[in-house]
């Protein structure tokens, strides 16, 4: 995981400069990274971007602790696995790091109040080929 260290070191920086105690946390990929109205789109809820590029599920189970346990969320939106899916794994694999990020160790996502929303508008671009 040592890939992503710049990008969560940039995290934690940018942490020590929010002038609020975010409410909703936006954790995940670039997706959720690249999302540059994210403050002005959701201003009412005080919101943190935690996005890093490229991560995959497994980093994001990786990093929870560091990057999330400071903040007191009332929640956390997560986007993360399509990576996991360009990288070439399988479907069923991806839903296990999904599955190991509620088990009850430290880093649970599921102590947070959450829900689950799976969506992709995303094409592979062999669909497209005629």
């Amino acid at each position: 995981m040592v890939w992503y260290e710049n990008e969560v070191q940039r995290l934690e920086k940018e942490r020590t400069s929010l002038t609020y105690d975010p409410k909703l946390l936006f954790y995940g990929s670039s997706s959720i990274r690249l999302w540059e109205s994210l403050y002005e789109d959701f201003a009412p809820w005080q919101p943190a971007n935690l996005g890093f590029g490229g991560s995959t599920l497994a980093a994001c189970d990786w990093f929870f602790d560091r990057l999330l346990t400071p903040f007191r969320p009332s929640s956390i939106i997560v986007y993360a696995g399509d990576n996991d899916l360009g990288d070439g794994r399988h479907p069923e694999e991806v839903f296990i790091f999904f599955q190991q990020a509620g088990h009850p160790h430290p880093s649970a996502l599921w102590r947070y109040p959450a829900g689950l929303y799976l969506h992709k508008t995303q094409h592979h671009p062999l669909e497209h080929r005629r």
